[in-house]
């Protein structure tokens, strides 16, 4: 079909007129010897084999630490020495991937804010544009010569990627099993691969329309996207991919994120059966699919038989009884808004570690919206209650608290899914614990503390020393976490093994006045002896000056700065020091940023700091 007076030239021959001349077809031989379509398929090939080797790389990370805390739990007698080769070269790697981006940037890019995720995003996209486009031949001459080679290598290297970003969508998934590493915390992996697949997704697009149009024009590219089924089948898997990249961007996702849920999986489905049909069977890509549905559909059928109510045993498809309590304020300028949920754990057969959390769902109000808590308690014999504290925002987390009669219990049913997250270290193989958190994060530090301590008793851990700084808003906020603190042995915090830094924001107008702001018709009997305050670091201004009784807790009237914090945690470093963060953004910049620093603590020539570890909670990605 001739196209008007439009078409290319091309080593003797015009691409469009002259497609069934014996030069045309020599010439398309010629052109496939030298290039050989097949071969592109070693392009998603050797993307695989990258990717396989950045999980590697994560597993031996695990396996190595794994070993060395299983060494230290094992000798617990053992005298730390020096830090060796080996420690120096980690803490160097730490003192650059601790350290935090600009928080307004990463909002605004929707990067992560770790370096250490920036650098393996960066190395990936790096590879990929080298890979895809230092190859020299990007077109044939025409198209009847074959498909453009960059088009080819760009849609087998796209197709490596489909694997891995299915499985890194999965609470319960392969990798991480394998490295450790929480589903939340892979959650960028899995949104910044569908980004870097999608780029390919266009590098595969653009050269087939490029040089059509280049070949006879507009009218080539409509002939093509009429005719051509390539074209007419590649549309949809593409609307499908550019929703799901884009939806999934920070601040759309976050506006109406149980619809986009929803919608995700929905539309995951819809791409991958479009995806099947366009590609199949073009040199084996479909290969990449069936391996995404086995290995998906695997570690979902995990899911379901170990984390869900659909467990074998005496609780399959059974609810869990909790109830829902508010948090009462005495002071009536203000409301509280946070609550508590208690879910029954009889015989304990629910089992969590330090810094886990699950999901529920409640049979009749959402159901097919779940949402994590952290879960703020440990397992105890004499508590059978699985502990969540929780801020109201929206969805399901309002709903529940709008349903809760004031100064009164709600009762309600809930399936709950879990534990998931929590640190690959074992925290007791730490000789020092330093945790932060603000306002309900510390839902997700206050564990490690009440483990830590048991462990002291107990005598089965390494641990010396434990530090909890909490900046909270309001005194009364206390009241989400009191009886834990109260568990905490007395011994441990009078020998100052143990110390619980309280930072209340609300009173730096009145940090001067002589009333003490926890002797209140709250907390001012007897019993409650321990919520007093004493003075703490000379550094620190604005201490309340109240000192009396046998302090077990300290509370400051004014918002630290983080930094100053990390002043004073040098100073008391052990051999093994274990840092864990939970709160805002902000927070986890600082800690971020102040932990890094505290790399040099390794490397200095006399030191005896062996190792400076970070785990901060990743909600809100």
């Amino acid at each position: 079909m001739v196209f008007g007076k439009r078409d290319l030239y091309a080593e003797g021959v015009w691409c469009i007129n002259d497609v069934n001349t014996t030069l045309y077809k020599e010439l398309k031989h010629k052109s496939q010897a030298a290039h050989p379509w097949a071969y592109q398929a070693e392009y998603g090939k050797y993307m695989t084999y990258y990717l396989v080797v950045i999980i590697g790389l994560f597993i031996f990370k695990r396996l190595h630490f794994s070993y060395v805390d299983e060494e230290d739990l094992n000798n617990r007698s053992k005298v730390f020495g020096r830090p060796n080769f080996f420690n120096k070269i980690v803490a160097f790697n730490r003192y650059i991937t601790y350290r935090r981006l600009p928080i307004t940037l990463c909002e605004y890019l929707g990067l992560p804010c770790s370096v250490a995720n920036v650098t393996v995003l960066c190395s990936t996209l790096l590879y990929v544009l080298c890979y895809t486009f230092i190859p020299k031949v990007w077109y044939r001459a025409c198209s009847g010569f074959g498909s453009p080679p960059l088009a080819i290598r760009a849609a087998l290297e796209c197709m490596a990627f489909i694997p891995f970003i299915l499985i890194l969508s999965g609470k319960s998934n392969i990798i991480s099993t394998w490295t450790g590493v929480s589903y939340e915390r892979l959650n960028v992996y899995h949104r910044w691969a569908s980004f870097i697949a999608y780029f390919l997704a266009w590098v595969h697009i653009i050269p087939f329309y490029y040089q059509a149009y280049k070949e006879g024009g507009a009218g080539r590219v409509s002939y093509k996207q009429r005719t051509d089924e390539m074209f007419v089948n590649g549309i949809p898997p593409t609307v499908f991919f550019t929703w799901l990249c884009f939806a999934s961007y920070t601040s759309i996702r976050q506006w109406w994120y149980e619809l986009f849920f929803h919608l995700h999986w929905l539309c995951g489905i819809g791409f991958c059966i479009s995806l099947y049909i366009h590609i199949y069977p073009e040199l084996g890509s479909q290969n990449y699919l069936y391996a995404t549905v086995a290995l998906w559909g695997s570690q979902v059928l995990w899911r379901f038989v170990v984390k869900t109510a659909l467990k074998p045993g005496k609780r399959f498809l059974k609810t869990r009884s909790s109830k829902a309590r508010k948090f009462l304020v005495k002071n009536g300028s203000r409301v509280s808004e946070s609550f508590e949920i208690a879910i029954e754990n009889k015989g304990m057969d629910f089992h969590w570690k330090p810094g886990q959390h699950l999901f529920i769902r409640v049979p009749g109000m959402r159901i097919l919206d779940n949402h994590p808590f952290s879960i703020c308690n440990i397992p105890n014999d004499d508590q059978e209650n699985i502990r969540l504290l929780v801020k109201p925002e929206k969805g399901l987390t309002r709903k529940i608290y709008n349903q809760i009669p004031e100064s009164m219990t709600s009762d309600m049913k809930v399936f709950i899914d879990g534990p998931y997250g929590g640190t690959p270290r074992e925290y007791d193989s730490f000789t020092n614990l330093y945790l932060f958190a603000n306002g309900t994060g510390v839902s997700a530090v206050l564990p490690f503390l009440l483990a830590g301590s048991r462990s002291m008793i107990d005598k089965y851990s390494r641990i010396r020393e434990i530090r909890l700084d909490w900046i909270i808003r309001f005194d009364e906020d206390l009241e989400w976490v009191r009886n834990e603190l109260e568990s905490v042995p007395k011994s441990l915090i009078e020998s100052g093994i143990v110390t619980i830094n309280v930072y209340c924001v609300n009173n730096i107008e009145d940090s001067n006045a002589a009333t003490n702001p926890l002797d209140s018709e709250s907390i001012s009997s007897e019993e409650n002896r321990h919520f007093q305050t004493k003075p703490k670091q000379p550094f620190l201004p604005n201490i309340t000056n109240s000192n009396k009784g046998n302090s077990l807790l300290n509370l400051f009237n004014f918002k630290p700065i983080i930094k100053d914090l990390f002043i004073d945690i040098k100073d008391s470093l052990g051999s093994k020091n274990m840092i864990v963060c939970s709160g805002s953004q902000s927070m986890k910049f600082e800690v971020g940023n102040s932990v890094a620093a505290l790399q040099t603590s390794v490397l200095e020539k006399s030191s005896k700091v062996k190792e400076v570890y970070l785990h901060t909670e990743n909600f809100g990605w």
